[in-house]
């Protein structure tokens, strides 16, 4: 499955917003990939999900995560854009300061194998006397022209033996995050299902992590609304390579 290597920087005062950034900015980060298969389509429930909330058409489930005290949280609700606007808006690093919350900057850091491989890395920036956050994540864009449908995934850089990029900050970990946009009512519109499995290590307890985490699913489909709104927002030249 292909994956790609890319870095990318978050910032922002808050606890809450760090942790949407931490996501949120690594997914727009992300260039693309590979077919999608059956089992990749998003869907609502199941498979362990419990339901925690319905607010302006987005629904926010939980799952506890196997072996730890997180919790992981997920997003599902539509975007009034073509999937082709939606994707842009995930891949843009110039202005994902625009929509992801605390964004700071980003960059690919190199590609391993164009579009479809690559390394992210995030920084988060933490709230006073609490060091920032690095995610370094290999990820995977799996893309399927025929069904609409294009899929971004998240597993953490072993390799690193828990070192991180910047000086004094703490490596997280984002593994088993992941996005899926899918094109629906003959184009004109987007499912974007987001699930958010983020452990930022160190001495934070996983109890506030799960609270800060809580309203990621809700803020992230918000922000993508609002910035797809935008007229100025056009294709990304990324996409042409996903979807030719």
């Amino acid at each position: 499955m292909p994956t790609v290597r890319c870095h990318q920087v978050v910032a922002g005062p808050a606890r809450r917003g760090a942790l949407a950034a931490a996501l949120a900015a690594s997914l727009a980060a992300l260039p693309a990939g590979r077919a999608a298969g059956p089992g990749d389509a998003p869907a609502g429930g199941g498979g362990g999900w419990e339901l925690s909330g319905e607010r302006d058409g987005i629904r926010v489930f939980r799952r506890r995560v196997a072996g730890s005290s997180l919790l992981s949280f997920r997003g599902v609700g539509e975007v009034d854009a073509p999937l082709a606007k939606v994707a842009q808006i995930v891949l843009d690093l110039e202005r994902a300061g625009e929509w992801a919350a605390r964004y700071e900057r980003g960059r690919v850091l190199r590609w391993i194998d164009r579009p479809w491989r690559g390394l992210v890395h995030v920084e988060a920036r933490m709230p006073l006397f609490v060091k920032n956050r690095d995610f370094v994540s290999f990820s995977t864009i799996v893309a399927d022209p025929a069904a609409g449908t294009l899929r971004v995934d998240y597993e953490a850089d072993r390799s690193r033996g828990g070192r991180p990029v910047g000086r004094g900050n703490v490596l997280g970990d984002l593994s088993g995050s992941h996005f899926t946009l899918r094109s629906l009512d003959g184009g004109r519109r987007t499912l974007v299902d987001g699930v958010a499995v983020v452990d930022l290590k160190g001495r934070i307890p996983a109890w506030l992590i799960n609270v800060f985490q809580a309203d990621w699913p809700y803020r992230t489909l918000v922000a993508l609304r609002r910035q797809a709104g935008k007229d100025d927002v056009g294709a990304h030249p990324l996409f042409s390579e996903l979807f030719p």
